[in-house]
């Protein structure tokens, strides 16, 4: 099963596909309920994830070969407008990550999880098993283990023999990404940042009014203020866009 999305805005190199939650559920339903596992690849970079890819074509090129690359940040939706760009809004990690949960406890899915402290990822292990009984929990890990280690070829390896249908990587970006391009015969791979913080408990999203005005960066510096040096990639992302021909362009996939 090949699903291609034809509606793309590229923002500084970044390809994400231009769709709102009803086309993404129809495409999550598509993949999750198939008897395919050709390992479809989802990732929603926010700013300072652009911005990063940017300037490294190797995780450019990363982000754009994954099969839906979603608008996470309100920056992004930010650059939309000041380019005057009409186009679909957010998309968070978060949010999707909840809706292949709930398609997969529909669909009697088995998953594996990696990320995330391990008391983080034991609580956010057992949230599912209370609200997604459905959902079969093959394994998971901790993400705590370096790029190419021996302790990462065995988590690869355990996933391998388990071969959850979907596996949720929760380590941040670029970790996370490049963890997922290690992946083989699973339907559907995620990668979700703090999402197993939230899923655990352990962190309460912004209230909803917050979320809706787009500002839960805002919310979440306030509960967290060491994000105060990631925060800094935002105003440079957006000065880029600014004052960068072409920085974002809507356009149709041939």
């Amino acid at each position: 099963m090949v699903i291609i999305m034809k509606d793309k805005v590229e923002v500084l190199g970044v390809k994400f596909d231009d769709i709102g939650e009803t086309g993404l559920i129809d495409i999550l339903n598509e993949i999750i309920s198939g008897e395919g596992r050709d390992n479809f690849k989802i990732i929603t970079p926010n700013p300072e994830i652009v911005y990063a890819a940017n300037k490294d074509e190797s995780l450019l090129g990363m982000i754009n070969s994954a099969g839906l690359v979603l608008k996470d940040g309100i920056g992004i939706i930010i650059a939309q407008k000041l380019k005057g760009i009409e186009a679909q809004g957010r998309l968070t990690g978060y949010d999707t990550l909840t809706k292949i949960l709930s398609l997969a406890n529909s669909n009697n899915n088995s998953i594996y999880i990696v990320g995330a402290k391990e008391e983080i990822v034991s609580k956010a292990v057992d949230a599912i098993k209370d609200e997604y009984q459905n959902i079969n929990i093959l394994g998971y890990h901790n993400g705590y283990f370096s790029e190419d280690s021996k302790e990462e070829e065995s988590i690869i390896d355990d996933i391998k023999a388990s071969s959850p249908d979907i596996v949720v990587v929760a380590m941040g970006f670029p970790k996370q990404e490049k963890f997922m391009s290690k992946l083989k015969n699973n339907k559907l791979s995620i990668g979700c940042g703090g999402s197993l913080d939230v899923l655990s408990g352990e962190m309460k999203r912004a209230p909803q009014f917050i979320q809706k005005i787009g500002m839960e960066w805002l919310y979440r510096l306030f509960k967290e203020p060491s994000r105060i040096k990631r925060q800094v990639a935002i105003p440079k992302f957006l000065f880029k866009i600014l004052f960068t021909k072409n920085s974002v362009r809507k356009y149709k996939e041939e």
